[in-house]
């Protein structure tokens, strides 16, 4: 009776049974050798040649890939292969070779080297040394192992050291030997555990037989993979030969043949073909020869059939289409093979999915829902809702305010299925937290005696199936910590400081699955819970012992109320007293937060405080007296009145020293480099005066070079002085006029008795000063030598003075006259020639030059500047 039952299956089988690549995998007992010979070079073929024949139970697809080596198993070490002997990986480039086929590998030395091909089917091999350094692949004639192996990595320790090993498949096993007993040499080894019982063979006919050409002498007709594997374990069955040429002079050869591998093995349906769910049945044909143990897969989950033979049923439900394939296949007592097994058999079950009934919590009048997509599974679109639901944006949709209710999502099978319709549903609940636990307490926020940073606290517990499991929370007013809870779970929530004395208050929970569900709960304010008065509230005062009138122009002095304890803001009672007059009580008077209070002293006729801003003004009429500041009482936020430490400070009032201004005016030059500290007795005899550049009460800036200020830069001049306490400041006016400067002008020259202009002489002021002219007969210019501008008439040459005067800045420039004599002359008559008729005139005269034109009745004379004229 077959048993079934779930297995898990080793990563070893998962692998064989799920590969994905492109090559064939092959599994033990996959390949089996039929014959080998070694050292063939009694045949024509190079010395220390061989040959290997062997058929694989799987078609061989381009690019599979086959590990094999001579290195025996534990040579030397316990669980190490040797590595001095040879390691060659042989890969398909050629098309398919068919199952069954016999591949003939032949090893021989060409040139030195080892070369490796295929003699048959073709040659359509590509191989690769592995072994390095190490040996070359090479059966020892006196006895040898040959290892199949696939899809790991040789890992040779280095050339004699003997340590290597595989990672990956073992198939098959071949020993030329009788036994495979390791004995220290490379001429027979120990079989590997996984190799054990089945898939290995011992080739040679006992102790003393020929090692070296060994043929299977065996029938070779069609046979399952069992029947195969047993034929070439019988040892009986396997010829040895003494020589090359007995060796291929056998009838049976194996070169180019293919064998029959029958398909004992295969995996069916009964109905295959049905209704879900419907009962169905996985048919396995294996031999009637003996029982059997079958591992089967659907992909997901391995099953497994134990001593079953012939045909055997193996019923199930078929709810969905789901295909099943064979894994391995174990003969009771005997081996396990994986192939060669039908194709895998799908078994189908016409399906329409409506998913599975699924639960709904909503938030009444909280929007609409597309309820497809609450039902669990994995629903197909297109089916129908009843009652029926709104078909808005080409879906269907659940209107909140319909309420509670359970709707059926019906899937119907297309012709020619006659199943009936799959049905799933979504049951739609209004969610409801009403049953929620609440309690409301108060915190005093660690300050027992301050009432308004009492908080809100809160015991909650969320109640209401669909609600949560997690939530958000938040105040209608401030913030709420910590934010966020798990419904069914108590939590304690604190408001802000001061929300305890709240005239109203609401928490809002916001459930995070679904996002829009959301409540609001009331929550009644228990007013404060603290102890509004502060026994160890204290007070004290302390200020400078100096202020100086205008003192805030600078720097306001500050007297600190250093208060400890209560509830701020403070308010306070202080008297203010000074000789000679009333005292000014003030009372209920703000204290900055601060507790820091500016002292000014400047024009005003009586104290004067601000509490809004902690500034005090003493009357600047005070100076060079003193005025006492008393704390009378101090009163916290709820009016609690404390204990008073130091509560009177003094104040003397110094007045500022005294400063006078002057006016300076000065030229051009002067301003550019003027000695203020000259002028420091005229602003205060007695302190030290510093120059700015504007006022330095004001920020204005020192002037660093006061022995050469160059006043020209200077925008406003003041004077800052400093005595003992206090400062005081004054600008003094000062006013820089133009300077003259007059350019050179040529001299002047006349004729005798001629007037000159002096006002029109033109001149240059190269200062621009704007200046007036004055003119001069001698130095130094004034009113005694002063000239007429318009009328001046020189009698010899001389020199005058132009006095240019811009205010307090003059030039004076010296211009020469020079006055010129008209020129003389005489005319003389000579004696007169009768004879010719002619007469001669002769004329002297001091001019320079002398015109005369023909006809012109007279001629002309000329001094530079000067000419006169005779007539004949």
């Amino acid at each position: 009776m077959a048993h079934q039952y779930f297995k898990c299956i080793s990563f070893f089988l998962l692998c064989f049974s799920l590969s994905g690549r492109a090559q064939t995998t092959l599994y033990p007992g996959d390949i089996i050798v039929f014959s080998w010979g070694s050292n063939m070079a009694a045949c024509g073929v190079t010395p220390l040649s061989d040959e290997l024949s062997f058929m694989c139970f799987q078609d061989i697809t381009t690019g599979t890939e086959i590990d094999i080596t001579d290195n025996g198993w534990e040579y030397q070490h316990a669980g190490f292969f040797g590595d001095s002997e040879g390691t060659i990986k042989m890969t398909r480039t050629g098309g398919t070779i068919p199952r069954g086929t016999v591949i003939t590998l032949q090893g021989q030395i060409i040139a030195g080297n080892w070369v490796y091909r295929t003699l048959s089917p073709d040659n359509a091999w590509v191989f690769s040394n592995l072994n390095t350094p190490g040996g070359n692949f090479n059966i020892d004639s006196a006895g040898d192992q040959v290892i199949f192996m696939q899809g790991g990595t040789w890992d040779n320790q280095g050339g004699g050291a003997n340590k290597a090993r595989y990672d990956g498949r073992l198939l098959w096993g071949a020993n030329s030997r009788g036994e495979w007993v390791a004995d220290g040499t490379v001429n027979t080894s120990n079989l590997p555990p996984s190799l054990a019982g089945c898939y290995s063979q011992e080739m040679s006919s006992g102790p003393g037989a020929n090692t070296a050409f060994i043929r299977f002498a065996g029938p070779v007709t069609p046979a399952d993979h069992f029947e195969w594997i047993d034929r070439i374990k019988w040892w009986p069955d396997w010829n040895a030969f003494s020589t090359c040429t007995d060796y291929n002079s056998w009838p049976n050869n194996y070169l180019g043949q293919t064998f029959i591998i029958s398909d004992g093995f295969s995996i069916g349906c009964w109905v295959c073909d049905g209704c879900s769910p419907h009962e169905d049945a996985l048919v396995f044909n294996l031999p009637w020869d003996g029982e059997y143990n079958v591992l089967f897969t659907n992909g997901v989950d391995t099953f497994e059939l134990l001593g079953v033979s012939g045909t055997t049923g193996y019923g199930l439900t078929v709810t969905d289409d789901i295909t099943f394939s064979l894994v391995s296949v174990e003969k009771v007592g005997g081996c396990t093979v994986y192939s060669p097994f039908s194709p895998p058999v799908t078994l189908t079950a016409p399906y329409r999915d409506p998913g599975l009934h699924g639960e709904l919590y909503v938030c009444p009048n909280e929007g609409i829902f597309a309820l497809f997509h609450f039902l669990e599974g994995t629903p197909e679109p297109g089916g129908t809702w009843i009652p029926e639901l709104d078909s808005f944006w080409n879906d269907w949709f659940y209107q909140s305010f319909w309420g509670p209710g359970t709707y059926m999502y019906t899937q119907i099978y297309d012709p020619p299925h006659s199943c009936p319709p799959d049905t799933a549903s979504v049951t739609v609940y209004w969610v409801d937290v009403s049953a929620s636990d609440i309690e409301v307490g108060c915190d005093v926020n660690g300050t027992p005696h301050d009432i308004t940073d009492d908080r809100i606290t809160i015991n909650l517990n969320v109640l209401g199936q669909g609600f949560g499991p997690e939530y958000e929370i938040e105040a209608f007013v401030g913030d709420i910590s910590p934010t966020t809870g798990i419904a069914g779970t108590p939590e304690t929530f604190i408001l802000d400081p001061g929300t305890a004395t709240a005239s109203y208050m609401t928490i809002h929970v916001t459930s995070l699955n679904p996002l829009w569900c959301d409540f609001w709960f009331d929550i009644e304010p228990p007013g404060f819970c603290s102890d509004p008065c502060d026994p160890d509230m204290t007070a004290s005062i302390s200020g400078p012992d100096d202020l100086c009138v205008k003192n805030c122009i600078i720097e306001p002095a500050t007297m600190v109320i250093d208060i400890s304890g209560g509830t701020p803001g403070f308010k306070m009672d202080f008297t203010m007293t000074a000789p000679n007059n009333a005292p000014w009580v003030f009372t209920q008077v703000g204290v900055p937060a601060s507790g820091e209070i500016s002292i000014c002293v400047d024009n005003v006729p009586a104290p004067v405080y601000n509490g809004a801003t902690g500034q005090m003004i003493i009357p600047q009429s005070l100076a060079d007296s003193e005025i006492t500041f008393t704390l009378d009482q101090l009163y916290d936020f709820y009016g609690c009145v404390g204990s008073l430490g130091n509560t009177e400070h003094t104040f003397y009032i110094h007045p500022q020293p005294t400063v006078t201004t002057f006016s300076l005016m000065l030229c051009l030059d002067d301003a550019k480099d003027i000695d203020l500290t000259e002028y420091d007795v005229q602003i205060n005899p007695f302190y030290e005066v510093t120059w700015y550049d504007g006022d330095p009460l004001q920020g204005g800036e020192e002037i660093n070079s006061p022995t050469g200020a160059n006043l020209v830069n200077v925008v406003q001049l003041w004077a800052l002085v400093t005595d003992d306490y206090c400062v005081n400041s004054i600008q003094v006016p000062f006013t820089i006029f133009p300077l003259p400067h007059l350019d050179s002008v040529p001299p002047v020259r006349i004729c005798q008795g001629d007037v000159v202009v002096l006002s029109a002489i033109p001149l240059v002021d190269a200062g621009n000063s704007g200046a007036t002219y004055s003119y001069h007969s001698s130095l130094p210019p004034d009113s005694t030598n002063l000239l007429d501008p318009l009328y001046f008439v020189p009698t010899d040459s001389t020199t005058i003075y132009v006095l240019a005067s811009a205010a307090i800045c003059y030039d004076t420039l010296a211009i020469q006259i020079f006055v010129e004599d008209y020129p003389d002359f005489t005319l003389e008559g000579q004696p007169c020639d009768l004879l010719q008729g002619t007469y001669s005139v002769l004329f002297t005269s001091s001019a320079d030059s002398i015109y005369a034109s023909v006809g012109v009745g007279g001629q002309q004379c000329e001094w530079p500047g000067c000419s006169d004229r005779y007539s004949e």
